[in-house]
């Protein structure tokens, strides 16, 4: 499981990037192969998952990790860069385009900030203590934004029992958060 939200609150940013280069080592090779499905060419792939890595490790180095897998995060960062080099190489690159790049603040109060989170851990335990460590990874990359392709891809999973098995979570917790 790609799970490590529970002690990314007590690292460092130091730390935070230290161990999501940990979590990029231990799947190098399946993220080089989703770079390579994207690119369909080794150097080129090599070249994207070199290029995310080392700007989501200097991000995360200057200003934290705020979500609850890296994996995912990176898995993000190598189809924004494919897509963005490909949007590059048609058109010229504005200056507003290179902005698409940060993280947006999340809006309203700390008080509701702190509900938000809240009820994330509670449904992100519910899911983990309910479901198979594979049903929860899955879940885990679809609320982290990867389409079911790429969910596909990373589990192992077919398309229709990764469309079936976020179907049956979301309406688990429909049902026991009354969302």
């Amino acid at each position: 499981m790609y799970n490590f939200g529970h002690t990314l609150s007590y690292m460092t940013h130091q730390q935070q990037a230290e161990a999501f280069l940990q979590a990029a080592t231990r799947h190098r090779e399946q993220l080089t192969a989703y770079a390579r499905s994207l690119t369909k060419c080794d150097e080129a792939a090599h070249d994207l998952f070199q290029d995310a890595l080392l700007k989501c490790h200097d991000r995360i180095l200057s200003c934290g990790f705020f979500g609850t897998a890296f994996v995912p995060y990176l898995v993000s960062a190598i189809k924004y860069n494919f897509y963005y080099a490909q949007r590059e190489a048609v058109a010229t690159v504005s200056l507003s385009d290179l902005q698409l790049a940060t993280i947006p603040e999340e809006e309203g109060t700390a008080e509701e900030k702190q509900r938000r989170d809240a009820l994330f851990t509670g449904i992100m335990t519910f899911v983990s203590s309910h479901y198979s460590q594979e049903d929860a990874a899955v879940w885990e990359l679809y609320v982290n934004g990867l389409a079911y392709a790429e969910i596909v891809f990373a589990t192992g999973y077919t398309y229709w029992k990764a469309v079936e098995t976020v179907r049956r979570i979301k309406k688990s917790i429909k049902a026991n958060f009354s969302l």
